[in-house]
């Protein structure tokens, strides 16, 4: 998310946090009749001094975000709004969303998202040191403008490259899993980091390397099971996106996302053993174990 909104957000949350704790009621239970209303009507008043702080800095909190907005151009399609700090460069993005929008739907779904369908606004925000995307989804799937929102804070090649490609797959895998927890975290992400640019490739093989070098294998099942995977969780990532190419070198796309719905169904043993035949989860760690050995050593001969 961009810097200025998230830090506005926090103030936000913080004052809210601040003032519902300046507004605890008093232990009325242990007091007279008459000092009871007296602290009722005390109580009273305060929440209505701070409800009228709240307001006033949620006044300044819109503020800040409409200066914080003011400098962005909007265009948009029925898929998209985009707001970028000019109009080429929204277009530019915007012409990029719709083209990736639909190869993305293509080749994992099969078939073209329906027009408006997951409507998406984009902030883009340009940065010659940061490169940073969050996708935020709703997960109702609602048809409504502003419920899908993507934020990048990147170079102008990412932002119209790898790392709007890879927030886009995120949106393409929500339309195949928009209910409950979605689709799992370690093939949302697996799948997505596919799309990533090739320093990020780099670093994931180099990590790879180093756990093939001292054999410190981490657990598949704690990555499989994992809820969310954070942003700085570069180990968490390398192994969700490995494994998504070990299950991809056994079977195309449409088998790999029937296994990751079914497994979110019926368990990942049941699962890997319906799909690939592979009976525990013990033989699943071992088969990727030697999937990623052979991987690394033959990147290294080359």
């Amino acid at each position: 998310m961009p810097k200025g909104i998230g830090i506005g957000f926090l103030l936000l949350l913080m004052t809210i946090v601040l003032l519902v704790t300046n507004c605890e009621p008093a232990d009325l239970s242990s007091s007279p009749a008459s000092s009871s209303r007296r602290e009722l009507d005390e109580l009273l008043e305060r929440i209505a001094r701070n409800s009228f702080e709240l307001r006033q800095q949620s006044a300044v909190f819109d503020a800040r975000f409409r200066e914080y907005d003011a400098g962005f151009i909007n265009v948009g399609s029925k898929n998209f709004s985009v707001g970028a700090p000019s109009r080429a460069f929204a277009e530019a993005v915007l012409a990029a969303a719709e083209s990736m929008r639909r190869e993305l739907a293509l080749e994992w779904l099969g078939k073209e998202l329906p027009e408006g369908k997951q409507f998406t606004r984009i902030h883009v925000e340009l940065s010659t040191e940061i490169d940073e995307g969050l996708c935020d989804l709703d997960p109702a799937g609602s048809l409504s403008c502003g419920h899908n929102r993507i934020w990048l804070t990147t170079t102008p090649e990412l932002a119209l490259g790898s790392t709007l490609r890879h927030e886009l797959t995120h949106l393409v895998l929500h339309h195949q899993f928009p209910a409950g927890g979605g689709i799992p975290a370690f093939a949302n992400e697996g799948i997505c980091s596919r799309m990533d640019d090739a320093n990020r490739h780099a670093r994931r093989s180099n990590l790879l390397g180093k756990i093939v070098q001292t054999e410190k294998w981490p657990s598949l099942v704690e990555v499989m099971t994992q809820r969310t995977i954070a942003p700085t969780d570069e180990l968490a990532y390398t192994v969700s996106a490995s494994l998504t190419e070990f299950f991809l070198s056994r079977g195309d796309r449409k088998k790999y996302l029937d296994f990751v719905s079914a497994g979110s169904r019926i368990g990942w043993p049941a699962a890997t053993q319906q799909f690939y035949g592979i009976a525990t989860t013990r033989d699943l760690q071992r088969e990727w174990q030697t999937f990623v050995t052979q991987t690394v050593r033959k990147a290294q001969a080359n």
